[in-house]
C-alpha cells in the first residue's frame, strides 16, 4: 500500500488516510473527505476548478478508479 495522504491531527500523525495498492487494484479511503469542503479537504475547492495539489492528488485517484474499472471490461 502507498500512501497519498497522511494525518496531521495530534495523536494521529503518520496515519495514513488515502493510499493505494497498484498490484491489487485496492484504494483505501479512510477518514479522508474528498468530495466536500472541511478539514482535510481544506485545499479542496467548492467550483471543481483544480488550483492546488489536493485537487490534483483527487483528479487523478479518480481517474486511476475509472481507468482500472474499464480495463477490466
Amino acid at each position: 500500500m502507498t500512501p497519498l495522504v497522511v494525518s496531521d491531527a495530534v495523536g494521529y500523525e503518520k496515519a495514513m488516510i488515502v493510499g493505494v495498492n497498484r498490484q491489487d487494484r485496492i484504494v483505501y479511503h479512510g477518514d479522508a473527505n474528498l468530495n466536500q469542503n472541511g478539514r482535510l479537504s481544506s485545499q479542496a475547492n467548492a467550483n471543481g476548478s483544480v488550483t492546488s495539489d489536493f485537487d490534483r492528488l483527487t483528479a487523478n485517484l479518480w481517474a486511476w478508479i475509472v481507468e482500472q474499472v474499464c480495463e477490466q471490461e
